[in-house]
């Protein structure tokens, strides 16, 4: 039971981290050349986070948890969630790039995104599955 609510996850978050990881790039790109990086790089997870957090809570609510919780409940306590994680990955992808000294370069920044993000995943399933959508299992 618990393997089949994780194996779901993986997959709306691996479909979820594709839009969004796309869409940071992008902004990025363009957005370092008008910002400084923590800037640039707030900028870009705030708006890649905002346009795949709708379509990965319908996944998880439905696909994923099977959550029959009201919709104003759980979309409140996904979305502080989000916030909590766009904080956390905009400021440890900025300490970790300026601690490797690396400057502007996107193909490190991306990495350290993935490698941020691939942290925080573990802490969101199971925050999403305790406390947002409250399955049993």
């Amino acid at each position: 039971m618990k393997k089949r609510y994780f194996i779901k996850y993986i997959i709306s978050a691996l479909s979820s981290a594709l839009v969004e990881f796309i869409i940071f790039n992008l902004v990025c790109f363009f957005a370092r050349k008008y910002m400084t990086l923590g800037s640039a790089v707030l900028l870009s997870t705030v708006i890649g986070r905002i346009v795949s957090s709708l379509y990965n809570y319908f996944v998880n609510k439905k696909g994923v948890f099977s959550s029959d919780e009201p919709i104003r409940t759980t979309l409140a306590k996904y979305y502080l969630l989000v916030i909590c994680q766009i904080l956390c990955s905009s400021k440890l992808i900025t300490i970790i790039v300026k601690l490797l000294g690396v400057g502007d370069n996107q193909g490190i920044i991306s990495g350290t995104k993935l490698l941020v993000d691939s942290l925080l995943f573990f802490a969101t399933y199971y925050i999403q599955k305790k406390w947002i959508f409250k399955t049993k299992a």
